[in-house]
């Protein structure tokens, strides 16, 4: 956790230094999964409900592209069903993993209104990457029984991610969005010997953007 402050503290002096200043915060909510490859084989779990809230800044570089950098609370994981002797599903375990996470992203639209002024909407893309934490994590057994997992999933966890975003602005400071994201794991998140799980997820959001200063406003 102290090291992703760290690199959002470095990111925030730059940020403070541009000539256009974005704030902003997110929420969203989707499926989470993994992929799970045992010796030649590999398969995929089921989803578990995926949550995240973000907050961060905005670089606007030139008039179509932006950086992003956010800070970002999340829970991911994936359910596995267990057979019984006859075949039939007995149990679900979900593994629950709650991450901090540092995403980095370069934002760019590929539709906008003709005139700047407009007030929208316009459609971009997202890319970047995801550096994550594992602040806690916990199997839960029918909804009922749980267990920390701390010694089963790994301390960090490193993904790419991929999206696009429609954007509406509401005056010269302020404009709302939704995006819908694809997040792919690219490291194996468990320390279990004989397993590689890589987690998947994709998610829907809204955010709200206010503009700190703007070097193109009129005063």
């Amino acid at each position: 956790m102290k090291e992703l402050l760290l690199i959002l503290g470095i990111c925030m002096i730059f940020f403070l230094a541009s000539g256009q200043n974005k704030i902003y915060t997110r929420s969203g909510f989707g499926l989470s999964a993994a992929k799970t490859f045992f010796e030649e084989y590999d398969s995929y779990s089921d989803n578990l409900i995926h949550a995240n809230l973000n907050g961060g800044f905005n670089l606007q570089i030139g008039k179509k592209n932006a950086l992003q950098t956010e800070l970002q609370f999340s829970r991911k994981g994936y359910v596995y069903k267990v057979f019984n002797f006859f075949d039939e599903e007995k149990i679900f375990p979900k593994m629950e993993i709650y991450y901090a996470s540092l995403n980095g992203l370069l934002k760019t639209e590929i539709l906008f209104a003709k005139k700047r002024k407009t007030y929208g909407p316009w459609l971009s893309v997202l890319s970047g990457f995801q550096l994550s934490r594992n602040i806690y994590s916990k199997w839960r057994y029918a909804n009922i029984i749980e267990r920390k997992a701390d010694d089963t999933i790994k301390a960090f966890d490193f993904s790419v991610i991929a999206g696009i975003c429609l954007d509406k602005k509401i005056d010269n400071r302020q404009h709302v969005g939704f995006d819908l994201r694809y997040t792919h794991g690219v490291y194996n998140v468990v320390s279990q010997r004989g397993f590689k799980t890589q987690l998947r997820s994709i998610d829907f959001g809204f955010y709200y953007y206010w503009i700190l200063k703007n070097r193109n406003l009129k005063k």
